[in-house]
């Protein structure tokens, strides 16, 4: 394979125009089509980046690329990557990987049959902060108490699902990064407020060694937060995820707090999935993942009835 891959954004929408932006101007990608079946999306296509073709449907292209970034709604994920996964493509896929923990299982499968790339855009994963994990370990090895917010004002969008697969999907994801290991007890209770699908939801996950962690996630607020804290017997860490700062306790009472590096989530995405692509490398967050995220997401929802 040439040191650019041949690409296909799928989906144009909110995220979707991101992620072609982002290939369009990336050094090791070449964007080959945009599949979108809507016209105003086509023309926006056609009007900004004129020498990119852009077709209706993925049978159209799909002999032409080597890779697909997924950016539809979470509805058409598990057609499209079976489609391409037999096709012998890589995926990048948004989040949620699959609307059922069925549905990732199969997909997972697939694509470690095939020896693919196949990375889930879980992209609070891309913040600097989460590298002083290591530093955190006394913090997190037992005996402590996670609270992570992820409360907004409604926005109209991503109304296909509730906000447990909108929002809370990056905090079930946070959870594994920090923890390592997918939680023993899922409960879970929510209002339907702005639409028939669950819009605000608490859960509480448990975990080995007297660990705990507390998610509220909103999409029916008056305000917006990103929050997460970690308490424990060694301290206390809270990281503003908006703002990108934090502030570490220790037993002692010592404080230090600051600002991290914020980066472009997408394009670190799109920077990992070429490499992985070009070098054979594994994703932070590939199918495995993405299926052990879906299949806790399965757990809240059915906690909720």
């Amino acid at each position: 394979m040439s040191q650019k891959v041949k690409v296909a954004v799928i989906g144009c929408g909110h995220l979707g125009k991101w992620h072609v932006d982002k290939a369009y101007h990336h050094d090791n990608c070449e964007l080959i089509a945009v599949v979108d079946p809507h016209f105003h999306s086509q023309a926006m296509v056609k009007e900004k980046y004129p020498e990119v073709e852009v077709f209706h449907t993925l049978e159209e292209c799909i002999d032409n690329i080597d890779a697909a970034i997924i950016a539809t709604p979470t509805s058409f994920h598990f057609a499209i990557c079976e489609q391409l996964l037999a096709a012998g493509k890589h995926i990048f896929c948004e989040k949620p990987m699959t609307q059922t923990g069925a549905e990732a299982q199969s997909l997972l499968k697939k694509a470690l049959e095939n020896n693919l790339v196949f990375q889930v855009g879980h992209s609070e994963r891309c913040h600097n902060i989460w590298s002083q994990k290591k530093d955190w370990s006394t913090y997190l090895e037992k005996d402590c108490l996670v609270q992570i917010r992820r409360i907004a004002a409604f926005k109209g969008r991503a109304t296909d699902v509730g906000v447990v697969r909108d929002l809370m999907i990056h905090d079930v994801d946070i959870l594994l990064q920090l923890f390592g290991e997918v939680p023993l007890k899922v409960e879970a209770k929510g209002l339907k407020v702005m639409t028939s699908a669950w819009d605000h939801v608490e859960a509480c996950l448990e975990f080995s060694h007297n660990r705990r962690a507390f998610i509220t996630a909103s999409r029916s607020h008056a305000y917006e937060k990103r929050d997460v804290e970690i308490c424990s017997k060694a301290g206390t860490i809270a990281i503003d995820l908006m703002n990108t700062s934090f502030y570490q306790s220790d037993k002692t009472g010592k404080v230090i707090s600051g600002q991290y590096e914020k980066r472009d989530h997408l394009l670190v995405e799109q920077d990992e999935f070429y490499r992985c692509i070009l070098t054979g490398e594994k994703p932070q967050v590939d199918a495995q993942v993405g299926t052990e995220v879906v299949l806790i997401l399965d757990q809240i929802l059915k906690a909720l009835g």
